[in-house]
């Protein structure tokens, strides 16, 4: 004699499923469109969601993306290794860095730039390469007046690369680009005085340094070229990587042929010495040119 299976109305059966499959229910889900589109195309199970989550190196798409952001095997494979939704978050950035406008600088996450630079300067350096002058303007603009802005730029290079793409690497380039106006009637050195970006500014003392062999560099070939106002040019005193290279400056570099009662001529006299370093009663410039070195008196 056969055996009938029982035969249960068809809401014991539901009840009886939820008793036993509490957490997933009995319902089969259908596969979701992240699926659907991986088996579409022919057996490649890589995930292509435009914002999804998970492993770049299993996303083409995502691939795709680092192959154009970076240059370099090392940096496409460390950006292959995050999330498809951080690669997504870099290649925003860079858009917005190769076509900036306020708005966008504004609302740019600094730490996704911090993200991108960790992984390579390259895609930032390219950006500002390839920046029209009103474009750079502006983004010079947003950088001083945005000090986390500028550390991060900061923290993010090695050898002040950043930098020297915005502002030059030679003499002469880094004058004109520190001098020209970017902002009404400023420059992007007197903008950085004027808000008291301590950061911007040590930065680019920096780089002042970094190209030079000695104070005496730094003050002759840079500072005293800068097209600065009294109160920009007294200004500088209140920081102390400006005032401890004048005072090395004063005490190594003090012109020999100077009367006994001249102000340098004292052996003690130092930055705070001072009330001027490009203009009289101090004029330090001038007397670094090997001619007459001007008295408080002159």
């Amino acid at each position: 004699m056969k055996l009938k299976a029982p035969r249960f109305p068809l809401w014991q059966i539901f009840i009886l499923c939820l008793m036993l499959f509490p957490a997933a229910g009995c319902v089969i889900a259908e596969p979701s469109l992240i699926e659907s589109a991986s088996e579409n195309e022919g057996g490649n199970h890589r995930r292509n969601s435009s914002r999804g989550t998970g492993e770049c190196d299993r996303n083409r798409r995502c691939e795709n993306i680092c192959e154009s952001l970076f240059t370099t095997e090392t940096a496409r494979e460390k950006c292959e290794a995050l999330d498809i939704i951080d690669v997504e978050q870099m290649e925003e950035t860079v858009r917005v860095l190769e076509n900036p406008d306020w708005e966008k600088l504004e609302a740019l996450d600094l730490n996704v730039l911090s993200a991108l630079l960790k992984i390579s300067l390259n895609p930032m350096e390219t950006a500002i390469g390839r920046m029209i002058p009103e474009e750079k303007n502006l983004f010079l603009e947003w950088l001083v007046i945005k000090p986390n802005t500028a550390k991060t730029l900061e923290d993010g290079e090695d050898n002040l690369e950043i930098l020297k793409e915005l502002i030059g690497s030679s003499k002469h380039t880094i004058l004109h680009d520190l001098n020209r106006t970017i902002s009404g009637r400023e420059s992007f050195m007197t903008l950085a005085i004027e808000v008291k970006n301590e950061l911007v500014l040590k930065w680019i003392h920096g780089l002042f340094e970094h190209i030079c062999n000695g104070e005496k560099c730094v003050f002759q070939d840079f500072y005293c070229q800068l097209s600065l106002d009294s109160e920009e040019e007294e200004a500088l005193f209140h920081y102390d990587f400006f005032a401890r290279t004048l005072n090395e400056m004063l005490s190594s570099h003090r012109p020999e042929d100077l009367d006994e009662d001249h102000w340098w001529k004292k052996t003690d006299t130092d930055a705070e010495d001072l009330n001027r370093w490009r203009t009289s009663p101090h004029n330090v410039c001038e007397c670094l040119k090997g001619g007459p070195c001007p008295d408080e008196e002159d």
